[in-house]
């Protein structure tokens, strides 16, 4: 159930029939966090069986603006390309978004080796 339409759904407010089935009710006075580690490419985010692709999220990001479901809205992305993903935002619409690769970067992961 772990799908990008149901991602989306979450973060507008959509009732949901599938999992927990908590979604977000927030308002103009609440501040969001999304922290998202998976894969990505220029303008997608991997999810288990499927992409989220940058004209979705952006669309939804805009309705959230518009609908003033949040106040402020902070991201953490993991992924290859994850800076694709937010590039283009209008910096009038308080997302801050901290990714852990630009772009038109890899990501890479580090890992202590005892060897």
């Amino acid at each position: 159930d772990v799908t990008p339409e149901n991602f989306l759904k979450i973060l507008r407010g959509e009732s949901m029939s599938v999992g927990s089935m908590k979604t977000l009710n927030t308002g103009p006075k609440d501040h969001i966090f999304v922290n998202f580690v998976d894969h990505g490419g220029p303008g997608v985010l991997g999810f288990p069986q499927d992409e989220l692709h940058l004209e979705d999220l952006d669309n939804t990001l805009h309705e959230m603006y518009n609908q003033k479901r949040y106040g402020q809205m902070l991201w953490y992305v993991e992924a290859c390309f994850s800076g694709s993903m937010f590039e283009d935002l209008p910096s009038n619409m308080n997302i801050t978004a901290h990714t852990a690769a630009n772009s038109e970067e890899s990501s890479y992961a580090c890992v202590w080796d005892d060897d």
